[in-house]
């Protein structure tokens, strides 16, 4: 069964990079777009200045984790977190950043080194 992976990679390697899995692809999406609200300031900061953004964030359809890794190895040249999913909820069916609700689930971070 496929499974939907959130990937947030710090281009920098400052800051490990976490995984998130999920059952649903509209979920993963959904946080997709809130991290995407989160840095848009950054974002248009950077494309003025012809710089990259620090953080990228996407959505990989896979069977595991360890495919993951596999096929998208440059994202795992250092340390990374496992991590449970997270509910987004939209107030209201919008999608404007005052109407963003959002709900973590209490997880522990599994922390591993890629090989």
């Amino acid at each position: 069964m496929d499974r939907y992976f959130l990937i947030e990679h710090d281009r920098h390697g400052k800051v490990p990079t976490r995984i998130t899995e999920y059952d649903q692809f509209e979920d993963a999406e959904k946080r997709l777009y809130k991290l995407d609200l989160d840095q848009i300031e950054e974002l248009n900061a950077c494309l003025d200045a012809g710089k990259p953004v620090r953080m990228e964030y996407v959505v990989i359809c896979s069977q595991s984790v360890e495919s993951v890794k596999h096929t998208h190895a440059r994202y795992f040249w250092g340390d990374y977190e496992v991590l449970a999913s997270v509910e987004v909820r939209y107030v209201n069916g919008e999608m404007g950043d005052d109407a963003i609700s959002t709900t973590t689930s209490e997880v522990t971070p599994v922390p591993a080194t890629a090989r």
